[in-house]
């Protein structure tokens, strides 16, 4: 029975992509949610990631009964490989992203669609829980947001609720006419990167103070950030620093754009040189590496020229800047010793 409000124009598909890999324990409680959606005119995407448990099997046991489910398998690649496998699969004029360790409240779409419509934005955000414990994630704002002020939002940690691709229905349209998708190789700020190239195309979004997403914590699908960590870092201030040239919302945000991506990169290296077996002289030996990394060069020393990031990360910058392996690696240290 047709009881949507009339601001469904002609009901407009909706596609849910789920990355999956290994959740069959939480599988049966994340499609139901999607199931029991009160807007119906959905398809439920999920895109196998060559997982190695019961997840598969008990997601074509679902697919049998309900014609909206449609399941694709690929050779693992990563989370952000299998989004944008989903993202080509899906049919929908509307894309929802929830990862197959969660669930949504059952009328998450019908609210969503129906202020995407009645605002004609790119996006709109909603708050969360987090699971267990029923903390509340609202974001800060509340209504139509600039994407400049997104922008910085999202690099500088201000709102827990803009750094994720889930809690969020995008407009299809918008990401297929700027070509915004998942960069492959990232398993770390692989949300934050493709939001940045979603900001930086001055598109609007709308916030809405209200949990309709349940965040499980601990079990998400994020690979390990050990290998290719320094490269992973490398691609993402090279994709900023390519934004800032061209984009006047990153522009206007520089210091973030520097802020973030030296943060970022000492964040990497404290991971590499605490890899678990590696000896002292590997360690100073990966620091020299990637100081030759020219994205990272680039971004320590233009963030310490413009005063972007706080004092201590300014100080790492400048050995960075200098080479200076063996200083930097005593500095990382202690940094890590004090998490």
């Amino acid at each position: 029975m047709d009881t949507y409000p009339k601001s469904y124009e002609n009901h407009p598909l909706v596609s849910i992509v789920i990355p999956l890999y290994n959740q069959e324990i939480f599988i049966e409680e994340c499609l139901p949610s999607l199931q029991n959606q009160t807007y119906e005119n959905i398809e439920i995407v999920i895109v196998d990631d060559e997982s190695t448990d019961e997840g598969l099997a008990r997601v074509k046991t679902y697919a049998e009964k309900d014609p909206r489910i449609h399941v694709f398998e690929r050779k693992n690649s990563g989370v952000s490989d299998t989004r944008n496998a989903g993202m080509e699969k899906a049919r929908g004029e509307y894309i929802l992203f929830v990862d197959p360790d969660d669930w949504i409240e059952e009328r998450t779409v019908e609210t969503a669609l129906s202020l995407i419509l009645e605002n004609e934005c790119g996006m709109v955000r909603f708050g969360y829980r987090r699971e267990p414990g029923k903390e509340i994630c609202l974001p800060k704002d509340s209504g139509l947001v600039d994407s400049v002020h997104q922008f910085r939002t999202l690099l500088t940690g201000r709102d827990v609720c803009a750094a994720t691709v889930w809690g969020a229905l995008f407009r299809t349209s918008t990401l297929k006419e700027f070509g915004i998708v998942f960069t492959a190789e990232m398993t770390r700020s692989e949300d934050v990167l493709f939001l940045a190239h979603f900001y930086a195309q001055n598109i609007s979004t709308y916030c809405l103070r209200e949990p309709l997403y349940h965040y499980r914590q601990g079990s998400g699908v994020s690979g390990r950030f050990y290998n290719g960590a320094l490269e992973q870092v490398a691609t993402f201030c090279n994709s900023l620093l390519v934004l800032e040239s061209t984009s006047r919302v990153v522009g206007e945000n520089k210091d973030a754009v520097y802020d973030y991506g030296m943060r970022f990169y000492i964040s990497a290296l404290c991971t590499v040189i605490k890899r678990p077996a590696l000896q002292r002289s590997e360690a100073i030996a990966a620091l020299k590496e990637s100081m030759e990394y020219p994205p990272l060069r680039q971004t320590m020393q233009e963030g310490i020229r413009i005063g972007a990031a706080p004092w201590w990360a300014r100080t790492i910058g400048r050995l960075v800047s200098s080479r200076k392996a063996l200083l930097l690696y005593g500095a990382l240290t202690i940094i890590n010793s004090r998490r």
